[in-house]
């Protein structure tokens, strides 16, 4: 989809470790100035909180320039990095982000788990 000339990147179907990885990887691959906005990988169990930072870990060495990353798990994890920006819920990323421009994007990638229903910011772009 291509919105005010930012292509946008879509799949808020399904989330888990190995869809994340491979769409950051794709991602990530891509040439020009790119955010992701990501919500929580539900239903992990006990491997929640390591699987969110393997996430986190991925994004700090990519070429990602911005990563908002949505829920209480990606907001409880210790990692960060100054490209990251956690927000516990959609509420409080939808209240900051509209004081954030994004206009000098080229590509945004929007990824979570269905219940998180990330499809619902695109009318902020």
């Amino acid at each position: 989809m291509i919105k005010n000339n930012v292509k946008i990147i879509i799949d808020c179907y399904n989330a888990n470790p190995t869809s994340m990885k491979k769409a950051l990887t794709f991602f990530n691959n891509i040439q020009g100035k790119k955010i992701v906005i990501l919500g929580d990988m539900l239903e992990l169990g006990l491997f929640s909180n390591n699987e969110h930072e393997k996430i986190i870990s991925f994004i700090k060495k990519s070429n990602i320039d911005i990563a908002f990353l949505i829920g209480n798990i990606f907001f409880n994890t210790k990692k960060t990095s100054n490209k990251i920006r956690k927000f516990t819920n959609k509420k409080n990323f939808v209240d900051w982000i509209k004081k954030f421009s994004i206009k000098k994007t080229d590509y945004i990638l929007i990824k979570g788990s269905r219940k998180i229903a990330l499809e619902s910011l695109i009318h902020l772009i």
